[in-house]
């Protein structure tokens, strides 16, 4: 390879990067939102300490904190990454929910909201842009 092949390379690979970002950007804001309405809290980020932006981390310390607090827990908790990669496998291994368990009801919902936008019109315009 020659310098202004590796120098190509470099400007190609930089740019992949960026595309990459604003597409994990899209990927969170779009969960972020169809989750909201059951873990208020709930925010992102892409990459951390482990991973670069091919992860987007999500996350809510109240909604953890909150879920025992006046109330009984209703056993199981379901793991809301597990239920978005059960509808989006292709996600599997590109995000991280942390601390954001949640009971078998707003499970079922989290379930039919990710369906409903997956069979949605939306989710087709998404994937153009």
């Amino acid at each position: 390879m020659r310098g202004k092949e590796f120098c190509q390379l470099i400007s190609e690979y930089k740019q992949a990067l960026k595309e990459a970002e604003k597409k994990a950007d899209k990927i969170g804001k779009t969960l972020v939102e169809l989750l909201r309405p059951y873990i208020p809290d709930i925010t992102y980020t892409i990459g951390g300490c482990d991973e670069g932006i091919e992860t987007v981390y999500f996350w809510s310390a109240k909604y953890r904190e909150g879920i025992g607090k006046g109330r009984k827990i209703k056993y199981p908790l379901f793991d809301v990454e597990e239920i978005i990669t059960e509808i989006f496998p292709e996600l599997e291994d590109h995000i991280r929910v942390i601390s954001a368990d949640v009971e078998t009801e707003v499970a079922n919902e989290i379930r039919k909201t990710l369906i409903r936008f997956k069979e949605s019109k939306r989710l087709n315009r998404l994937r153009r842009e």
